[in-house]
């Protein structure tokens, strides 16, 4: 039996059923018929309002007590603290559902732009524990000593020491930088480091507006990013914008040298293609695309060898667009 049939046939009683009424015919040239519900056209009559009110109940029946189940399993897993440990922060209304990467869980903040506010992270063993702010809108603006910025997205470095994101200065003709800094200490199952503690006894570290931040690296012009490791050794690879605003040259920065300097991986002097880095589902590889409005270019390079690999053609330039994916 389908999902819909159990769900209608678990409501006692059945849908309610208009009464039929004879007597108004209607017609239609040479031809008539007798339209038996016609009197449920009359909406002042007190019998169609009581037959709408028992369909209204019938109708939340089948429709809302089902989805009102199905939803609590939705947020069950897409914010699993607010329903497993009582004393948890509980999701913000403009929160976006829980990303689970490293052995952490991620909640975003955005607001109506869909710019970050606030990111949070929990440990995601039992799904217990406090949740630490990792970036704070408020925080980076003062940081960087601007007035107003844009935070599109933010990265997580494979080994939980960085993250990256880039933001948008709209004071400043919608310039935008690249922002790598080191993540809050915090203890998990593979990583134990001091922390605050509450008065609670749970750990629990904030950044707040007014809290320093551990700036790493900042890339005035950069585009979009993704991280990149080998050997343990955290790397950066992001694209960068030219005179007319086009992401044409892609570079690559070791994280763990404070010495290295960024290596120039590709540049396309051709006018028509914008250059962007992506990664695939599994994580097990970068894509390098360039895309014009005919056609497109895809390279790939593998996550955990982006020190030291080079970026192999996949889908060289022809007449259509490619779109590649992994995972």
């Amino acid at each position: 039996m389908r999902l819909w049939d159990q769900v209608v046939s678990s409501v006692r009683g059945g849908p309610p059923r208009a009464e039929r009424m004879l007597g108004y015919t209607m017609t239609c040239g040479t031809k008539s018929w007798t339209d038996e519900y016609h009197w449920l056209s009359d909406l002042a009559n007190a019998d169609v309002q009581a037959q709408l009110r028992r369909e209204e109940r019938y109708a939340k029946k089948v429709l809302l007590k089902p989805a009102g189940r199905l939803l609590d399993q939705l947020l069950r897993e897409l914010y699993p603290q607010a329903h497993q440990d009582p004393d948890a922060d509980a999701p913000a209304d403009d929160a976006a559902p829980t990303t689970r990467l490293n052995g952490y869980a991620y909640d975003t903040v955005v607001d109506a732009d869909g710019s970050l506010v606030e990111v949070r992270r929990r440990v995601t063993e039992n799904g217990l524990g406090p949740q630490e702010v990792v970036l704070h809108h408020g925080t980076l603006a003062q940081v960087l000593g601007a007035d107003s910025i844009a935070i599109s997205s933010l990265k997580i470095s494979p080994s939980n020491k960085l993250a990256a994101c880039v933001v948008a200065h709209p004071d400043a003709a919608n310039a935008t930088s690249l922002v790598v800094f080191a993540l809050p200490c915090t203890t998990n199952n593979t990583n134990t480091t001091n922390t605050s503690t509450s008065s609670s006894g749970n750990a629990r570290k904030h950044v707040r507006a007014g809290d320093a931040m551990d700036i790493v690296v900042r890339v005035d012009g950069a585009v979009n990013m993704e991280f990149g490791f080998e050997g343990g050794n955290d790397c950066i690879l992001y694209t960068i914008a030219d005179n007319l605003n086009r992401p044409s040259s892609l570079y690559r920065l070791d994280l763990t040298d404070a010495s290295a300097q960024p290596s120039l991986l590709q540049h396309d002097p051709d006018p028509r293609f914008f250059l962007d880095i992506s990664m695939t589902k599994d994580g097990k590889y970068l894509t390098l695309n360039a895309n014009s409005k005919t056609t497109s270019e895809v390279a790939a390079l593998r996550t955990d060898k982006a020190l030291t690999d080079g970026a192999v053609v996949l889908c060289p330039r022809g007449d259509c667009h490619y779109f590649v994916e992994v995972g």
